[in-house]
């Protein structure tokens, strides 16, 4: 696969499910492809406070492009927020994350 023809995900903040765990995405920004030993990831990093705990942020991410079963682009960290918050635990989508 070319480079081409991968998403471009820049300025975005995604959640990407993978086979292994689907119960708990994973949540990256400033997302874009590498080549690791002959296999393709999404390196990213963990933003700041988007989670109860925040122990990752900052920290740099990659998920094998080969093992997400699905992901979801919000256009920015402040929509996901804003997205985030309007969800009342436990109820929606905020039961999947805890």
């Amino acid at each position: 696969m070319s480079q081409k023809d991968l998403p471009d995900f820049s300025g975005k903040l995604l959640l990407f499910w993978v086979r292994s765990d689907d119960r708990h995405p994973s949540v990256m920004t400033e997302c874009r492809f590498v080549d690791q030993a002959g296999r393709l990831f999404v390196l990213g990093r963990a933003p700041e406070g988007v989670s109860d705990l925040d122990w990752m942020a900052g920290a740099e991410v990659a998920v094998a492009w080969d093992s997400v079963v699905m992901y979801v682009v919000f256009p920015d960290v402040k929509t996901y927020r804003d997205r985030m918050g309007a969800i009342s635990r436990p109820k929606g989508l905020r039961a999947l994350f805890q």
